[in-house]
């Protein structure tokens, strides 16, 4: 990954369901390509009601922000830094 990269603004997102429970977090520096991306092969997209984001001045902040909030809070689809065992998604063609 360049340094252009590294340094550009990207936002850490929160995807919510029914009853405003927490579904997921992450991070990217393109809220677009990666609303497509968990559209196509995340089967529990389907479930998402609302978005929301914070923006963040460069990747490393996002990265810690995304590992802290996911430890506290837990969303349902998230495996990593939940310390709970992998599951790996499979999406039938």
């Amino acid at each position: 990954m360049n340094a252009a990269i590294r340094s550009q603004e990207h936002v850490v997102y929160r995807m919510y369901g029914k009853g405003e429970r927490l579904l997921y977090i992450g991070f990217t520096n393109s809220m677009k390509d990666r609303l497509r991306v968990h559209q196509q092969s995340s089967p529990w997209f389907h479930e998402v009601l609302c978005v929301t984001s914070v923006a963040l001045p460069n990747r490393n902040t996002a990265l810690l922000e995304e590992a802290f909030a996911i430890r506290a809070e837990q969303p349902l689809y998230n495996i990593r830094h939940t310390g709970r065992p992998q599951k790996f998604w499979s999406v039938a063609a």
